[in-house]
């Protein structure tokens, strides 16, 4: 099972979750996206995160599930759109990569015009995965049973887009989370024990530890 840190995060957050995953017989791995953390690289971007998902999918084989923090689910999406995990586990995860620019643009308190030039060069830059990455409550994974968590009051990520797309997808369901922030989110007490119990049911093939 890879897991997924999210925009500016790093492996090390995703420990109680690793050591969830672990406990119920899956090989969990995780590592520092590109320009992340301690890595060398001073840059990176939504492709070269889900690039080192990638190198994580040659040395290990696909996984069998995903569990991924808030920008983390996109890198996800790009990663395994094509050959999609059993399950996904998703945390306040960004569906739509025009409200992390709105997000940023209101933040950084930039002029409309500003914020207008940002975005087309972001689109340009994202070429042919624009209506993949602002799909929202249309984001894909065919086939993969997806289990949400997102705290209502997010500031980060939208909680509606969460809750549409649990509405109209099948084998999805949202667990509100409301108090736990963005990122206070992986550590919440509620949510691993969900987590948990999520991971429980699902199946381990030959009673071997699954990737």
């Amino acid at each position: 099972m890879i897991l997924v840190h999210g925009w500016g995060g790093r492996a090390a957050q995703m420990l109680d979750l690793a050591l969830v995953a672990a406990r119920n017989g899956y090989r969990a791995v995780a590592i520092d996206a590109p320009g992340h953390n301690a890595d060398d690289q001073r840059t990176s971007d939504g492709f070269q995160m889900a690039a080192g998902l990638e190198s994580v999918e040659a040395s290990f084989g696909p996984p069998s599930g995903v569990i991924a923090h808030s920008l983390g689910a996109m890198a996800s999406v790009m990663a395994f759109d094509d050959r999609p995990p059993d399950t996904a586990i998703w945390l306040a995860p960004v569906l739509d990569v025009r409200d992390s620019l709105q997000v940023f643009s209101h933040r950084a308190k930039l002029a409309p015009w500003t914020a207008r030039s940002l975005r087309r060069r972001v689109e340009r830059f994202i070429g042919e995965w624009w209506p993949a990455l602002t799909a929202g409550a249309q984001t894909g994974l065919p086939g993969t049973t997806l289990l949400l968590f997102h705290d209502p009051a997010d500031p980060d990520a939208a909680f509606d887009l969460s809750a549409e797309l649990a509405a109209r997808r099948p084998d999805t369901r949202l667990v509100e989370a409301p108090g736990a922030g963005h990122n206070l989110l992986l550590r919440d007490p509620n949510v691993i024990a969900s987590v948990e119990h999520f991971l429980e049911t699902a199946q381990v093939v030959d009673n071997h530890p699954a990737f």
